[in-house]
């Protein structure tokens, strides 16, 4: 027991792996008790429709849509809110702690990320933070919800705060067209193009100062192609007005594909602190350069790179995966490209 408590103490993925477990528990035991009850109002609903019916035939069709449209919903939005309010509280108890000691600082990384998504989609967030789909579907229900929340004061107010957080985050940026953002390519999605390593004499420069990106980091800066244009992942057109690459210079941004198709790009080239090496953290890509972007339209394309010097081919293909995703190339300056 001694040892387990250790590795706990020192290993920060196990104490992840803890929290993933407790919050894994708090959502099978919330949602079942939130089922268990939503559903029983429902049937009791149901039962005192069917007993107004009994009693007065004529009001028993108005009862049922009293029951279905405005008593139920308004009940369960209600119990929603309650049993809402329980979480929270248990969450922020001794207990809680103990069974989730990293909860905090992941209730914390959360709020740090809605804080991000309210900046970059203002109106999406201020629809989630107002549940929009409930109020306009089921008003009832919303209003359920809003009662003991009020009533309750504060822990309610913080456990609507963290469901519409949670639901701006989930509901996630959106294209022009309302679709949401694709996901990464990957094995599944077609052979693997050609790769090329990194050169050997930067091996180690991420403990001289050069940034490494993590998975989410990575995330962050991948580029997804719709209707032809470059977009974000925050379903923004990309634009390189304000960027910088050292070999090119203003109105540019670096950018590597790996070895699926995926484009990342950074508008920062920094020497010594972010290379095209920082994507990958030094693995292989199937391309490297940097791109002229105006308002998601690709207008140059280059193969500048001094980490991995990269041949004509490398961009080649490059172009040929932008090209077969809706790129069109008329007009792109295409620098360093070989036909063939």
């Amino acid at each position: 027991a001694t040892g387990t408590a250790a590795g706990t103490a020192a290993d920060p993925a196990a104490g992840t792996a803890n929290g993933t477990v407790a919050d894994t528990v708090t959502d099978t035991v919330t949602e079942t008790v939130t089922d268990g009850v939503t559903d029983t109002l429902a049937r009791v609903g149901a039962f005192w429709a069917d007993q107004v019916a009994g009693l007065v035939p004529a009001a028993g069709g108005l009862a049922h849509q009293y029951a279905e449209r405005v008593a139920v919903p308004l009940a369960q939005g209600a119990a929603e809110a309650v049993i809402g309010a329980a979480r929270f509280g248990w969450e922020h108890s001794l207990g809680g702690l103990i069974t989730n000691p990293s909860g905090p600082v992941e209730r914390a990384r959360a709020a740090y990320d809605a804080g991000e998504f309210a900046a970059e989609h203002p109106l999406e967030f201020a629809k989630s933070a107002v549940d929009w789909k409930t109020l306009t579907e089921n008003p009832a229900r919303w209003f359920g919800r809003l009662i003991p929340e009020v009533l309750l004061g504060a822990g309610t107010a913080a456990t609507r705060a963290g469901r519409l957080t949670g639901a701006a985050t989930r509901a996630g940026p959106r294209l022009p067209d309302g679709s949401p953002i694709p996901p990464p390519r990957t094995a599944a999605d077609g052979p693997p193009l050609r790769t090329i390593p990194m050169r050997r004499q930067h091996v180690g420069e991420e403990r001289t100062g050069v940034r490494y990106l993590d998975e989410k980091g990575l995330a962050s800066r991948r580029l997804v192609i719709h209707d032809g244009k470059l977009y974000d992942v925050y379903g923004r057109p990309f634009d390189t007005t304000r960027a910088h690459a050292h070999f090119s210079g203003k109105g540019r941004a670096i950018f590597v594909m790996d070895r699926y198709g995926n484009l990342y790009a950074n508008s920062k080239h920094v020497v010594g602190e972010f290379h095209h090496s920082s994507f990958l953290r030094g693995g292989e890509v199937a391309a490297a350069g940097d791109v002229e972007v105006k308002d998601g339209v690709l207008k140059a394309i280059s193969r500048h790179s001094g980490h991995y010097r990269p041949g004509p081919e490398a961009l080649r293909q490059a172009i040929d995966r932008l090209r077969s995703a809706g790129v069109d190339f008329t007009g792109v300056s295409k620098e360093g490209y070989t036909s063939g």
